[in-house]
């Protein structure tokens, strides 16, 4: 059995941030929500993108958005 600490106070850990994978105790977390996946298909000829987000995921106190939206590269199919 591991026993992991919190990274804030060093006290056992409840879990560990969704993010990054920090172990954080019941006193130092936040919740955050999480996007599972991203799915792109065509509705009356037009791209649709849908997302499925998970509410309420543990996060630890150093994780933060960017705070700007990126651009992913799409990827070329063999």
């Amino acid at each position: 059995e591991l026993n992991m600490n919190c990274v804030e106070c060093d006290r056992p850990a409840n879990g560990n941030c969704r993010f990054c994978g920090r172990a954080i105790c019941k006193d130092h977390f936040n919740s955050a929500n999480f996007i599972v996946s991203v799915t792109q298909s065509i509705e009356d000829n037009a791209r649709k993108t849908e997302v499925l987000v998970t509410k309420n995921v543990l996060k630890c106190n150093h994780c933060e958005p960017v705070g700007e939206l990126i651009t992913l590269e799409k990827f070329k199919e063999n």
